[in-house]
C-alpha cells in the first residue's frame, strides 16, 4: 500500500477541519504528545543529577535503542496485519497522518495570538516574548510535525513511527546533555532531509507573503541555522527568521536572525507567519501530489 492516497485524503480533511476548529493551546499532534510523555517519564527516573556523564550516556543510549527497536517492530507488525487488505492499509496510513501531522493548529494559534495581544502587552515586552516563542515553535514544527512524518511514511510505517519517537526525544532531551546524546543525534540524521525540505518550502512561500524575502531565507539558514543548539532541526527556525526579518530563538539557545533584525516580534509578523505556514502546507501538498502523478504517468 502506497502513502499517496491516504495523504491526499488527509490533506483535504486537515485543511477543512483545521480551518473550522478553534485554535488550541497545544499545537503538538496527539502522537507526539504521547511519545513525549513516555520519554519525559523515563528521563525523570533515569536522568538524575549526581550521575557521571558516562553513566547517563549509556542509560540514554539503551533507552533510545530499545524504544526505537520497539516502534520499528510495532510498525512492521501493524503493516503485516493489513498488507493484504488495501482498505485497512489505507485506514492505517490515514490514522497515522491524523495523529502525527499538524500544521493548521500552528496557523490558527498564530492567528489567534495576533488578535488577542494588546498594545499594553507589547509595552511590557510580554507580547514580544509570546509572539517570538510562537514563531519559534511554529518553525520547529514545520519539520517535526509536517515534512518529517510525511516523508518518513513514504519509507514505511515503521520508519514513520521511529521518526515521531526520535522527534519526541529531541523535544524533551535536546538540551539535557549526555542522556539524550544518542537519541538526539539519531534524530538529527533522520531529520536532515525534512529540515532541508522545510527551508525550501519557506523560501518558496516567502515569494507570496508581503515583506518576506527569499534571499534572506537562504542567507540566514546558511550562516546561522547550523550554529544553533537546535542543530539540523533549527534550520527551519533560521529560515522563518530570515523570511520575516526578525530574530528568533533566545535563551537557553542562541539568537537567530538577519543582521540588524529585532527580537521584538509584532502582530504583523504573526499574521505573516500564519500565512506563510499555510502556503507552505499548500505547496507541499501540491508538490507531493505532482510527484505522485508524475510517477504514475512515467512509470
Amino acid at each position: 500500500m502506497s502513502v499517496e492516497a491516504p495523504f491526499l485524503v488527509f490533506f483535504i480533511l486537515h485543511l477543512v477541519i483545521g480551518a473550522v476548529l478553534p485554535a488550541r493551546g497545544d499545537t503538538r499532534p496527539l502522537l507526539a504528545r504521547f511519545f513525549e510523555g513516555i520519554v519525559d517519564a523515563i528521563a525523570q527516573r533515569l536522568d538524575r543529577l549526581g550521575r557521571s556523564r558516562g553513566v547517563l550516556f549509556v542509560r540514554g543510549a539503551v533507552v533510545a535503542l530499545v524504544l526505537s527497536a520497539a516502534v520499528l517492530w510495532a510498525g512492521r507488525w501493524l503493516e503485516s496485519l493489513v498488507s493484504a487488505q488495501s482498505t485497512l492499509s489505507f485506514t492505517l496510513y490515514l490514522v497515522f497522518l491524523l495523529l502525527a501531522v499538524d500544521v493548521m493548529a500552528g496557523v490558527k494559534a498564530a492567528q489567534k495570538l495576533s488578535r488577542t495581544l494588546t498594545q499594553d502587552d507589547f509595552k511590557k515586552a510580554d507580547g514580544h516574548t509570546q509572539a517570538r516563542q510562537m514563531l519559534g515553535d511554529a518553525a520547529l514544527c514545520l519539520s517535526l510535525y509536517f515534512t518529517g512524518p510525511v516523508l518518513a511514511l513514504v519509507l514505511g510505517l515503521d520508519v514513520a513511527l521511529l521518526y515521531v519517537l526520535l522527534a519526541a526525544f529531541y523535544r524533551v532531551l535536546f538540551l539535557r546533555g549526555a542522556f539524550g546524546f544518542v537519541a538526539v543525534g539519531l534524530h538529527q540524521v533522520l531529520n536532515f532531509i525534512p529540515a532541508v525540505c522545510a527551508v525550501l518550502l519557506v523560501a518558496a512561500a516567502s515569494l507570496f507573503v508581503a515583506g518576506a524575502n527569499m534571499l534572506r531565507v537562504f542567507k540566514v539558514s546558511a550562516n546561522k541555522g547550523w550554529r544553533t543548539e537546535y542543530g539540523v532541526t533549527g534550520w527551519p527556525l533560521a529560515a522563518l527568521a530570515g523570511a520575516l526579518n526578525v530574530t528568533l530563538g533566545g535563551p537557553p539557545c542562541a539568537w537567530v536572525g538577519p543582521k540588524g533584525s529585532s527580537a521584538k516580534v509584532i502582530v504583523e509578523n504573526l499574521k505573516a507567519a500564519a500565512l506563510l505556514q499555510f502556503i507552505v502546507y499548500i505547496f507541499f501538498a501540491a508538490l507531493f501530489s505532482g510527484a505522485v502523478a508524475a510517477r504514475h504517468i512515467f512509470a
